[in-house]
């Protein structure tokens, strides 16, 4: 069991949890009701944040980080670009600066490595958050590039600095069941053992009264870690899509705007901002799985109007949700 404390100053609302994380909120940030120690937030889309005891936020705004040497300067630049669209999607609510051992001694940072203590890792991993153990000696952020690893596009890595930040895997919240219907006889014999799809306890993540996040940056595409020509998991409705655009889902952007006391009134839609919503009256348009070839996409994009929409030629061979081009760096 668990329990809050409710501190309102100035039209800004301090949730302290009895584990001693704490969750600012903001009167525009969608806040209806705080009775009985219950937070609801109507209509919010905001993503899965940590409430495990063992982790919190990152102390300030500034998150240090220390890149390994073993890392080619194209892969170095892909993990700066990656976080310099986080600090943009948030309107550098947050900031990633490089540490300096004159200036940040002492202070926790994140010690970016291909291998944890030089050895090889089967997946890419990271704390959920600030681990509250290491006091300052740095903590382990394992990414690397090939297979099982999280650097062969920039949304990949994005994943990973989310949660190192307290985004939760959104997969994994334990109402998932709702929204996921999860492959296990589907998955690659190197990561069954793993536990990659473990659904969370509700003691550990703070995840009730807000919407399943399928375009949280935290998602991965259904064919992430399953045997060729299957899936990890289904869409309860195949109606629906999974984000893969390199940026944070406006769910994402509350989520890290309310963790470190930001206003969310700057969080955007990327995906409609990018034209990937579809009029719900084009009735001619039909929801298909969200793979792609290059003919598909050549196809589409010469298709595709100004808003948004394909013509009937061909929309009941397309998606319109998902312009996988887009989303490749």
């Amino acid at each position: 069991m668990w329990s809050c404390v409710v501190l309102a100053v100035v039209g800004v609302l301090h949730v302290r949890y009895s584990s001693g994380a704490t969750l600012t909120v903001f009167a525009d940030d969608g806040l209806s009701a705080v009775a009985g120690g219950n937070v609801s937030f109507a209509g919010q889309t905001r993503s899965t944040l940590n409430r495990d005891g063992k982790f919190g936020r990152w102390t300030s705004s500034r998150i240090p980080y220390r890149l390994d040497q073993n890392y080619s300067p194209f892969q170095k630049t892909a993990i700066r670009e990656a976080m310099t669209q986080i600090q943009n999607d948030v309107s550098n609510c947050i900031r990633f600066t490089e540490y300096d051992s004159r200036t940040d001694m002492g202070e926790d940072f994140m010690n970016i490595s291909p291998t944890e203590n030089g050895v090889p890792q089967t997946t890419c991993s990271t704390s959920p958050g600030r681990d509250l153990s290491r006091k300052g000696r740095g903590q382990a952020m394992v990414m690397f590039a090939g297979a099982g690893g999280c650097m062969d596009n920039k949304r990949d890595i994005m994943k990973v600095l989310a949660n190192s930040l307290g985004l939760r895997n959104e997969f994994s919240r334990p109402d998932r069941d709702n929204h996921l219907l999860i492959q296990p006889q589907n998955f690659r014999a190197e990561y069954r053992t793993l536990d990659l799809y473990r659904k969370y306890q509700p003691s550990e993540v703070e995840y009730q009264n807000f919407e399943f996040d399928l375009q949280s940056i935290t998602m991965y595409s259904m064919e992430r870690f399953a045997i060729p020509g299957t899936v990890a998991f289904h869409l309860v409705n195949p109606g629906l899509f999974i984000g893969n655009l390199p940026r944070l889902s406006k769910g994402d952007c509350q989520g890290l705007a309310a963790q470190y006391g930001c206003s969310a009134s700057f969080c955007a839609d990327a995906y409609i901002e990018s034209n990937m919503a579809v009029d719900p009256k084009d009735k001619s348009i039909r929801p298909m799985s969200a793979s792609w070839n290059l003919e598909d996409l050549s196809l589409f994009a010469k298709d595709f109007t100004h808003r948004g929409t394909t013509t009937k030629r061909r929309a009941s061979r397309r998606r319109p949700f998902l312009i996988r081009p887009f989303a490749l760096l």
